[in-house]
């Protein structure tokens, strides 16, 4: 950078003038540690009913506030600064860098000491006449000029680099909507496959002669309905069943259970030797109306997809 005079001039606006925006230490420090008691106050009251006061909860939100700006100050330095040293990069020029070559430091102080020196000389010469009264306003003129400049240069490249963080931003924040939808997909995806093999299973277990055995008295096609009786064979309703409290896992559910597979209106559906006020005293009986309940339960919906029940 020091070998391009543009360069050094910006470099010099940078760390003489710009470079005081930026918070000192000290004051950072102190605000940390306001944060610190604040935390730590907090943190001592955990577990506790403790609710923050509106002050601490001021204090706090103020310390946030303040090193968000401070944050802001310190990137937009640094943003400035690495575009001083991507234009070094940019910039062309014969002389090339070496053990004798000044560095950015001495460049700077350079420049700063011929402008003292052109200052001083101006000063000497101001009783020489007008046209040294001229041309010392030139140099002040050319200097405010390159300064103006070297500010304008600056805010432009400031409002580049915005610009283009916020389309980094902008493609960093479609990016992760991309993947978060595509997750989301995968996740519908796999439920999907876990509830179709469930579904699999279900319709596996329920074609079980076995099991169908153990549900004859709902699944086999009769007249008899739990509201009437109907005109043409068919299986019990299942959400009949549900509505009618059959599956409750209580005695009324029981006995509900009971009343259904025993009852002898129903003429074509085999029948179980179940007493439905007293089947309670019947290990073997209540354990038979508890799996038929657990298997309704269960297989209920696939027996109504594989027309077993009625809907």
């Amino acid at each position: 950078m020091a070998l391009h005079p543009a360069l050094v001039e910006r470099a010099r606006v940078f760390y003489e003038v710009q470079l005081r925006d930026a918070p000192a230490a000290a004051d950072v420090v102190t605000r940390l540690e306001g944060a610190r008691r604040i935390e730590q106050q907090v943190l001592s009251q955990q577990g506790t009913a403790y609710e923050p006061t509106p002050d601490l909860i001021e204090s706090a939100r103020n310390a946030a506030s303040s090193a968000e700006q401070d944050r802001g100050k310190v990137a937009q330095l640094r943003t400035y600064l690495a575009a001083l040293v991507q234009e070094s990069k940019i910039k062309y020029t014969e002389a090339k860098v070496g053990t004798a070559s000044p560095t950015l430091e001495e460049a700077i102080k350079a420049r700063a000491t011929a402008e003292a020196a052109a200052t001083q000389q101006t000063l000497a010469d101001r009783t020489a006449g007008a046209k040294e009264d001229a041309n010392r306003t030139r140099q002040d003129a050319e200097v405010r000029r390159i300064t103006e400049e070297a500010k304008r240069e600056a805010a432009k490249k400031d409002m580049e680099i915005a610009e283009l963080k916020a389309a980094l931003d902008r493609e960093r924040s479609q990016a992760d909507a991309a993947r978060k939808r595509k997750d989301a997909e995968a996740e519908d995806k796999r439920l999907q496959e876990l509830a179709e093999a469930r579904k699999i299973e279900l319709r596996r277990k329920a074609s079980d002669p076995a099991i169908q055995a153990k549900l004859a008295p709902f699944i086999m096609p009769g007249y008899w309905q739990l509201q009437g009786t109907s005109l043409e064979k068919k299986p019990l309703s299942w959400t009949k069943l549900q509505n009618s409290g059959a599956l409750a896992s209580t005695d009324k559910g029981g006995s509900i259970m009971a009343t259904i597979v025993s009852t002898s209106t129903d003429k074509v559906r085999p029948r179980w030797s179940i007493n439905p006020q007293l089947y309670t005293r019947h290990p073997d009986a209540i354990e038979r109306i508890k799996e038929a309940q657990q298997l309704l339960t269960e297989l209920g919906p696939v027996l109504v997809e594989m027309k077993l029940l009625e809907p």
